[in-house]
């Protein structure tokens, strides 16, 4: 007798719970809605995201393309030349410095210019006429600029 109580309490519960969902019921339209919500949820976004036949065709072609022995080859081969064409700047770049003596002299210049000391003096100056012009104007200012 207390298997069928147990059952008599599970089916009244049942019962209450079908009468709570009955004001829950969607119409086919909100269900439509709802089920597009989460299917978007579940499609990952991204670039990556092909959205036809089409593109995943195109796609399938290009990965079996770049997999193939002949592409890994090329891609190999382009990064060797890629390389080779470096070291060859690297040396002419070496034999211009030494037959043309005068990119010495303008690179001299240039680290001369940008010597972080001159830097500093002229960011020091300027820090310095702004304090100045603070304290008492313009004209207290222009004893910082000319320093």
């Amino acid at each position: 007798m207390a298997a069928h109580g147990d059952m008599s309490d599970t089916l009244k519960g049942l019962n209450k719970q079908a009468d709570k969902n009955e004001d829950k019921v969607m119409s086919q339209t909100e269900a439509m809605k709802e089920l597009a919500k989460q299917i978007d949820k579940l499609t990952p976004s991204g670039g990556e995201n092909k959205k036809t036949i089409f593109e995943q065709i195109i796609e399938g072609i290009s990965r079996a393309i770049k997999a193939s022995p002949e592409f890994l080859q090329l891609m190999k081969n382009i990064r060797d030349v890629f390389r080779l064409a470096l070291e060859f700047g690297f040396a002419l770049g070496k034999q211009i410095m030494k037959l043309v003596p005068e990119f010495g002299t303008v690179l001299t210049g240039f680290k001369e210019l940008f010597d972080p000391k001159r830097f500093k003096k002229l960011f020091g100056g300027i820090l310095d006429a702004f304090k100045d012009l603070e304290k008492g104007g313009p004209e207290a200012s222009r004893g910082s600029l000319r320093r």
